[in-house]
């Protein structure tokens, strides 16, 4: 399941018309629960393309022996995976850091 090129397109298209009409100014009148609502969906939204990209470089070059793999590099998945759980536990360091002594 991996997203196509044109839906990729679609959606930075509405990012950029968002952006140049204003319409992030409607959340002016959104109370702090539907703020966070949307925050939250963001933030899940990011996630989801995050973990399919995740899951498609090690589909991509993590196999067996003997598997039929086009490009048998485990290093290239692995680089993935430290990259993308480093920067989550840097997230994490950096949002816990305000409540630190």
């Amino acid at each position: 399941a991996v997203v196509s090129t044109q839906s990729r397109s679609r959606s930075f298209f509405f990012f950029i018309v968002y952006a140049f009409t204003g319409v992030s100014q409607i959340m002016a009148y959104c109370s702090r629960s539907t703020e966070e609502i949307v925050g939250i969906f963001t933030s899940i939204a990011f996630i989801v393309d995050s973990m399919k990209y995740v899951s498609k470089q090690f589909d991509t070059h993590w196999c067996d022996v003997g598997d039929d793999c086009k490009y048998p590099n485990r290093s290239v998945a692995l680089a993935v995976f430290i990259v993308t759980f480093g920067t989550l536990f840097i997230a994490v360091q950096i949002y816990n850091f305000k409540w630190s002594p």
